[in-house]
Order: C-alpha cells, then structure tokens, then sequence
C-alpha cells in the first residue's frame, strides 16, 4: 500500500539509522541555556519534538498542508509552535532566533540564495544556523557498502535507498558560498552515515556584508 508523504515521514522518522543523524547533528548546538530555535521544513515534527524535549522554545514550520496538521496532531501534547509556510517567506520577526535548524531543505527549495537570505534576517547576532542534507558525489556503491557495513534491511533500508535515489543533492561548497554570500560566517561541515549527508554551518557575526 502506497503511503501519503505525511505518513512516510512519520515512519521514517521512527527508524533508528534517521533518528541517530538527526540527533547526532542537533546535539551539537543544544547547549544548558534555553534558546528560542527554528526548525525549517519540520516535515511531521519529529526533529522539533526532540529539541523541545530539551527544554527550548521551538517552532517549526513546513510549506505542506499536511505535514503541519500531522506535526500538531502527534504533539498537541506540547506548546511546540507549527506553522504552514514557505522557506523563503518565514513568519518571524528580524534577529530573533539563536538557533535556525532545517533538515533536506536547502537542496530542495526552488530558490535557495532567497532562503538562507531569510535564515539571515531571523537569526540574532550571534545565532547559528545549520542545514543537513544529501551531499552530491555520494554514490550508489558507496551506499550500498554503507548498507551492508550497518546491516539495515527491510523497511529501514528502502526509505534509505529511496531518499538516496530520489532527493536532489548539493556539494559542500555550493551551501558554503549561499552562506558566505548571505553573511554568515566561522562556516563549517560535517559528514554524518559514512558520508552520505553532511551538514554546513555558520554563526551570524553582525550585519550582511557588501562582497
């Protein structure tokens, strides 16, 4: 039975290989003090539970529909805010995030210059942003192999070689010039599955600087 992109990600976020990288990632900026975070294509909410179980101030937000009416539905529980919107048009005030956190986005998004100018103008001085997603030149092969090293199969390996197949991907150095470009700076990477995705991160520093 085929199932909506809502559910699929509800599933998907249950596997254990998805939730160590989403973990692994975030804890990395979840320091002791509460900070106000961001999570941009919170998809059904999974990522944005885990960071208010930590005890911050979180809202996420998804351009679909459903997405967001699953994320409210499975933590209505919780004061998380979730909102519908797109990328590029994010409904906050200027500098008033510390934290903006958003998981296969930025290589999916239609114009993504306009949306990491956006992650600009929300993020305060001296916030970091971070975005995750599939790294090109990451191969079949190599996914294959990565596969076999960790013994995922059934399920948990489908959605693997799913994302793998179908997600659009960018190199590291594409997102590290829509950063610098945007003004963000102390830009750094990191590979997470053997390689496979990686995340890119910056800290806003002050305000956008003419190149």
């Amino acid at each position: 039975m085929l199932l909506s992109p809502a559910r699929l990600f509800s599933k998907i976020s249950k596997l254990d290989w998805y939730r160590t990288i989403l973990h692994t990632w975030v804890d990395e900026y979840l320091d002791a003090r509460s900070m106000r975070v961001l999570d941009v294509g919170c998809a059904t909410g999974y990522l944005t539970k885990y960071v208010f179980s930590k005890g911050h101030q979180v809202s996420g937000v998804d351009v679909s529909r459903r997405m967001i009416s699953r994320a409210k539905k499975e933590n209505s529980r919780t004061a998380i805010d979730f909102k519908l919107c797109n990328e590029n048009e994010l409904p906050f005030q200027k500098e008033s995030i510390d934290l903006v956190l958003s998981a296969s986005v930025i290589n999916i998004t239609s114009n993504p210059a306009e949306f990491v100018e956006q992650v600009f103008r929300v993020c305060k001085r001296d916030g970091i942003v971070s975005f995750l997603y599939p790294v090109s030149g990451f191969t079949d092969a190599d996914l294959h192999q990565s596969v076999r090293e960790l013994g995922i199969s059934d399920f948990s390996k489908a959605a693997l070689m799913a994302w793998h197949r179908s997600a659009p991907k960018l190199s590291i150095n594409e997102v590290e010039q829509l950063l610098l470009e945007a003004g963000f700076e102390q830009i750094k990477s990191k590979q997470f599955f053997q390689g496979m995705v990686v995340s890119v991160s910056a800290k806003k520093t002050g305000l956008k600087r003419e190149l």
